[in-house]
């Protein structure tokens, strides 16, 4: 309930250390005064998570609240991206990755762990693309790299 998020929002703003919103928020539960919220907090970090295809608009509309908030970076904003699961391609993937940094989102990859697997295996074929996409220095890096390139031109 509001009244319940509140009082775990007043509690969090009375810690020492930054909170750290790691678990994956759902967007499409956000609302603008949630962001008012987070403002007041200052979180060192919100993960979201984007797992499905019908998570992307509301994803898309949870990015265009914080920025009218003038809140919220690249360094704070992340989202889990859900890759690997049955018919998914690494194309698809990749393109789920680009959508949530086209939002100015870090996209991190987490690949799908069958439950009835207990080794938590990732193929060699998928490995590569995973750490490549859990690496925020990396994600953004040739991004830099090419602005860079655009100013000294």
């Amino acid at each position: 309930s509001e009244p319940h998020i509140r009082a775990v929002f007043d509690m969090l703003e009375r810690q020492k250390e930054r909170v750290l919103f790691t678990g994956g928020i759902e967007a499409k539960r956000l609302r603008p005064w949630h962001i008012d919220l987070f403002k007041a907090v200052r979180p060192k970090e919100i993960f979201f998570a984007c797992d499905t295809k019908d998570d992307e608009e509301p994803l898309a509309e949870a990015a265009k609240m914080f920025r009218q908030a003038e809140y919220g970076s690249r360094n704070i904003l992340h989202c889990y991206v859900l890759c690997g699961y049955n018919g998914d391609t690494m194309a698809n993937a990749e393109a789920r990755m680009q959508f949530v940094k086209g939002l100015g989102i870090t996209p991190m990859s987490m690949y799908y762990r069958d439950p009835e697997d207990a080794k938590g295996y990732i193929p060699k074929e998928w490995r590569k693309f995973v750490h490549a996409w859990s690496r925020p220095a990396a994600i953004w890096a040739k991004e830099r790299a090419t602005s860079y390139l655009r100013e000294v031109a």
